[in-house]
């Protein structure tokens, strides 16, 4: 007798209930109901749950014990992945971990489980895929190395949807990066890069910009040699991370102020034309590219404090209106640095529209990095104009601006901005007006809920987030 046909019979016991009146209770045949609590009929995951109503308990109490049956009895993938279903669809995310530990200790079901967590995965139903996908690396360990790598993989994208820019997340990716198949690898390295990039870690985003750079290289050499191996596997044509390892990699150098090395990568993208077998969505990104390539020279020049070429970049970003904040921030950061105005350029721009913008559009973006480099790039336009605005004694300016950049950073809990902002306005208090006071010490009490919410940060982080450009 299984545990369900004992709860059954028990609870008729108790309650001096006969087969015929349970039957009707539960909407199950006599015959059939017979066959459950007497003998050994496995159920099905609806009939299941009228059981559990006419016990008068809570749906879902009796899926571990059912699992248990399934296991003890042998039964197949066919009785169990509904019971994954039924969970996920209830959002009885403690029963699906159980369950799954129970699952997991037959090696047989890891596939099935895996084949399910993707199909969550796809479904974006991030709770019920994480609860899978962690089974999975708790137990196979180096079975099966492509769907472990593979599984923490979708961990670490699952992360950063919901936490891009973490600090603690990469670490556990890392070391399956390399046993991913070359098709998960390359976004696996695009996603890495660009969170080390949103900490600012730019070491870490050279050598894996780098990385990246060489299996894109290497993917394409095989693939002149073999067209059909790699055809259609890629999420993006092959130059578009051929050509973002070498952005991203010159981005790392630019705010390392290794502006030579970062001029020798933007020659690498600027034109890559030459790159074979592209169809349009890569020549659309050889243009890209090509157009990236042409403004971040340009960036590279201004923070170098070459003003010449101020009216040229003015130029190319007023033809680009989506590199403006970005642009603006670049000269901000060199007048700022080389103690000249850049008064009659940012008269071009309508700094009141980009303060006025309105982040509902950002949050509709159709990427989670997205989301957080439009949300940090607004930030940090806010903190260096109102430092420009300091510099030159327009402190009511310089405040509202602090502001700005305070309640940006705290909306993206970035506890290290926050920090700055704080000490720029504790150190012009005296020229607040009363009414900005009272926006501070509003913003102040968000700064200390995002304190005791987020883990902290090693001191040795912190000081190198004070020594950097920011």
């Amino acid at each position: 007798m299984n545990r369900i046909s004992i709860i059954i019979k028990k609870y008729l016991d108790e309650n001096h209930q006969s087969i015929e009146i349970f039957s009707n209770a539960c909407g199950i045949g006599r015959g059939a109901l017979r066959r459950i609590v007497y003998g050994n009929k496995m159920i099905s995951i609806e009939q299941l749950d009228r059981i559990t109503d006419a016990l008068e308990m809570p749906v879902g109490t009796l899926y571990e014990s059912y699992c248990e049956d399934c296991m003890t009895c042998n039964r197949g993938w066919k009785w169990l992945r509904p019971l994954f279903l039924r969970c996920d669809e209830l959002e009885l995310y403690n029963d699906l971990r159980k369950i799954s530990h129970i699952i997991m200790q037959n090696s047989k079901f890891i596939q099935g489980t895996f084949e399910i967590a993707e199909s969550f995965f796809d479904q974006d139903k991030h709770n019920s895929a994480t609860i899978l996908f962690e089974s999975i690396v708790d137990v196979d360990k180096g079975s099966h190395f492509e769907r472990l790598a593979i599984s923490h993989y979708r961990l670490f994208k699952i992360v950063l949807y919901h936490n891009f820019g973490s600090p603690y997340v990469a670490h556990r990716f890392i070391p399956f990066r390399a046993r991913l198949p070359e098709a998960y690898a390359l976004d696996g390295l695009m996603l890495l890069t660009e969170n080390f990039a949103a900490l600012e870690r730019w070491e870490d985003v050279e050598k894996y910009a780098e990385e990246m750079h060489l299996l894109a290289y290497d993917i394409y050499q095989s693939k002149l040699k073999n067209t059909k191996k790699f055809r259609n596997s890629l999420r993006h044509p092959l130059v578009y991370y051929y050509g973002r390892a070498l952005l991203l990699k010159s981005i790392a150098y630019e705010y390392q102020g290794m502006y030579k090395e970062c001029m020798r990568c933007i020659t690498g993208y600027v034109d890559l034309s030459w790159f074979e077998g592209l169809n349009d969505e890569g020549r659309n990104e050889v243009e890209r590219l090509s157009l990236f390539a042409r403004g971040n020279m340009l960036c590279v020049q201004v923070k170098m404090g070459d003003q010449e070429v101020i009216p040229e970049y003015a130029s190319f970003l007023r033809e680009n209106p989506q590199e403006i904040v970005a642009g603006l921030i670049t000269m901000l950061i060199s007048a700022n640095e080389y103690h000249y105005s850049i008064d009659q350029t940012l008269q071009l721009f309508s700094i009141e529209s980009i303060k006025s913008i309105d982040f509902v559009d950002i949050d509709n973006s159709d990427s989670y990095y997205k989301k957080f480099f439009s949300r940090h790039r607004f930030c940090k336009f806010f903190y260096h104009y109102a430092e420009y605005c300091f510099v030159r004694g327009h402190y009511q300016e310089g405040i509202r601006n602090i502001l700005l950049s305070l309640e940006v950073a705290i909306e993206m809990k970035n506890n290290r901005i926050m920090v700055l902002c704080m000490t720029w306005f504790e150190k012009y208090r005296e020229h607040a007006s009363l009414e900005q006071t009272e926006v501070y010490d509003l913003l102040c009490k968000g700064v200390q809920n995002n304190t005791h919410e987020e883990r902290p940060e090693s001191l040795e982080s912190f000081w190198n987030f004070l020594m950097s450009t920011l």
